[in-house]
């Protein structure tokens, strides 16, 4: 691989991502790749809950029908909890929530 091709390879002219998670880390993501397309470009934001198996679903078909393809995903919805200072006060519903939201997020 010479080193056109390995520019070319980073090359973010032209395709599609679809980042879950709005904070931190999806946050740190989405503003990186809309950095990389400061020259132009389009973006729409969607709301979906990566918890319900249909919702990712439609996120991706979404982007397909109006952004016409998707080159790139970036998945890390995820999250600590509400406790995250004092794991030790985290009640088994907090708990619960935040390993679902973990474990089975699409």
């Amino acid at each position: 691989m010479n080193g056109r091709d390995i520019q070319n390879l980073f090359d973010l002219g032209g395709r599609v991502d679809v980042v879950s998670g709005g904070n931190g880390i999806g946050r740190a993501c989405a503003l990186m790749l809309a950095g990389a397309r400061a020259a132009g470009g389009r973006a729409i934001a969607v709301v979906r809950n990566v918890t319900v198996a249909a919702d990712p679903v439609s996120l991706v078909k979404r982007a397909v029908a109006e952004l016409g393809g998707l080159h790139i995903l970036v998945n890390d919805a995820g999250g600590g909890g509400a406790r995250r200072e004092n794991p030790v006060r985290t009640g088994v519903e907090d708990f619960a929530r935040v390993f679902e939201l973990n474990l089975f997020s699409a």
